[in-house]
């Protein structure tokens, strides 16, 4: 795996990944030219590529020297370049808003969810009584209070993440009967484990799983342009309907897309021909 994070290079290196770092992020022909050359004694024949900052030059570099190159895409944005394959792996993505042109395959939708391999855990017993709140830095701190505050006075425990790992972060939404997070990736991790999400509007890049939730029914919060004791209010409110109704739409996620996805990269009959 590369990486450009020492930070991170060292939680994967906990966890017994392999790793090799490169100090180049620009998503040019010279990012792409260190990593030929320190992976060079691997003979790499496929190159994963996540985040948006590769650019044509990059992926041209890096398609010459005979490797197959997989973008990993959120926001349909891969469709400007050509790669060998494309992965949306979100519950709202469909395969006909890419250009067929431009890849050899397209992976797109909620079979493909890429989950980390401890979310294949067995699910534990859930406390009916429990909300856990994984808001992230993007929520004030006073919205968090007074949601806090709120939710207590309707006799639930509260628990509030705090730079979790993935284990904790599993433990946290087993122990809970619902999860208030942001309307994001968290959302795929939330029912996973086969519990209800409180999904919070947040931030722009979280418009698409916004608006799907909306689509499927899934109560959801927008915090834009509100005061922090309005949304806590709102939040409030979706939980109590949760809890009256004692079940709410849980979509159902498998942990194992990451299998689904390596299989049909390397292994369908059709999709790839050695």
């Amino acid at each position: 795996m590369l990486v450009t994070n020492k930070n991170w290079q060292a939680d994967l290196h906990k966890k017994n990944y392999k790793t090799l770092n490169t100090s180049n992020a620009s998503g040019k022909k010279s990012e792409a030219n260190e990593i030929i050359k320190k992976t060079s004694f691997l003979g790499p024949k496929y190159l994963f590529l996540d985040g948006e900052r590769f650019r044509k030059k990059f992926i041209n570099f890096i398609t010459a020297k005979k490797i197959k190159v997989i973008k990993i895409d959120d926001n349909y944005k891969a469709n400007k370049i050509k790669t060998w394959a494309v992965i949306n792996p979100n519950v709202y993505s469909k395969k006909k808003y890419y250009k067929k042109q431009n890849f050899k395959i397209i992976l797109a939708g909620k079979k493909y969810i890429l989950l980390r391999h401890e979310f294949q855990k067995k699910i534990k017993k859930k406390n009916e009584k429990r909300i856990f709140i994984s808001l992230g830095v993007s929520a004030v701190k006073k919205l968090k209070t007074n949601l806090k505050n709120s939710l207590k006075k309707l006799g639930l425990e509260i628990q509030i993440a705090e730079k979790y790992n993935s284990n904790e972060m599993i433990k946290a939404i087993d122990n809970a009967s619902a999860v208030i997070c942001g309307a994001s990736v968290t959302l795929h991790e939330v029912w996973a484990r086969k519990r209800t999400a409180v999904p919070v509007y947040q931030a722009k890049d979280q418009a698409r799983f916004y608006k799907w939730c909306k689509k499927h029914f899934i109560p959801v919060v927008s915090s834009k342009n509100k005061k922090p004791f309005v949304t806590a209010r709102l939040i409030t409110l979706a939980v109590k309907k949760i809890i009256r109704k004692k079940s709410s739409h849980i979509p159902q996620i498998s942990p194992n897309g990451a299998d689904v996805v390596i299989n049909k990269l390397f292994f369908s009959p059709g999709f790839h021909k050695p």
